[in-house]
């Protein structure tokens, strides 16, 4: 986790909340140096947290948040989302999926781990063992236990596993729609000029991206994974999706 610190003209300060996974770069990378925001990068599940607990005003934030929320804000059409497979939110596994006695789950976001669920009750229409994990858990991937891994480590697992279950390509199968991973959020309305401000500043960090030293730091599956499967200008389809995923999302 790391926290960029700007100083506003009039001393206005967006605190900011962002994914720290190579998709979200494209959005990000110039908030780094912006005159007028504090950004704090970490994962998911922390980012949400920190929106829920009002120390960010505005998050790239895992989509199950938002229903906790006493009040929220969509700050633009920009998110993580794509349309089918997307490679890097995926479960891994030794066997096949009818032979899946145990699955591990991602400590990182809860959206992949209610996505999950709903796939297996109607998709897969399996019952399986679903145990919380911690850093470390992609070690003891064996046997009937498989596991799901999110974000840049899934990269990796992509190449180790005979067995690899694609949950936004499953949606995607099971329902015809995209799939929305993260959204803007704010939790306060911040007013029109600080939301224009914000967006304008997402806006032109997508279009100068490929033109950044962050962008040429990448290797060729990070630039091929941005370019081929992340969708960041979120239209209506995208929003079909996510609304039908929190009809069906259980909130524990």
């Amino acid at each position: 986790m790391y926290l960029c610190s700007m100083q506003q003209h009039n001393n206005a300060i967006i605190k900011v909340g962002a994914v720290s996974y190579c998709n979200t770069k494209p959005m990000i990378t110039g908030l780094l140096y912006h005159e007028s925001i504090d950004l704090v990068v970490d994962y998911p599940a922390n980012i949400a947290t920190m929106l829920l607990n009002n120390t960010i005003d505005i998050g790239l934030v895992p989509v199950t948040v938002i229903p906790q929320l006493p009040q929220h804000y969509l700050v633009s059409n920009y998110g993580i989302g794509t349309i089918g497979k997307v490679t890097s939110v995926c479960v891994y596994s030794k066997v096949p999926m009818e032979q899946i006695e145990t699955i591990l789950l991602d400590y990182q976001s809860n959206t992949s781990v209610q996505l999950l669920k709903i796939l297996l009750q109607e998709y897969w229409h399996k019952t399986v063992a679903l145990k919380p994990a911690t850093i470390g858990y992609e070690q003891l991937i064996a046997g009937t236990t498989a596991a799901l891994i999110i974000g840049d480590r899934a990269f990796y697992h992509n190449t180790q596993h005979p067995y690899i279950y694609d949950l936004s390509e499953a949606w995607y199968k099971h329902t015809q729609l995209p799939f929305i991973f993260a959204r803007w959020v704010a939790n306060k309305n911040l007013g029109i000029n600080t939301e224009a401000h914000f967006i304008q500043a997402i806006g032109t960090n997508l279009y100068r991206f490929k033109n950044t030293d962050a962008y040429k730091k990448m290797n060729t599956t990070e630039q091929y994974y941005i370019a081929n499967y992340i969708q960041y200008n979120l239209t209506t389809p995208y929003n079909k999706g996510m609304e039908l995923f929190l009809s069906k999302v259980s909130i524990e």
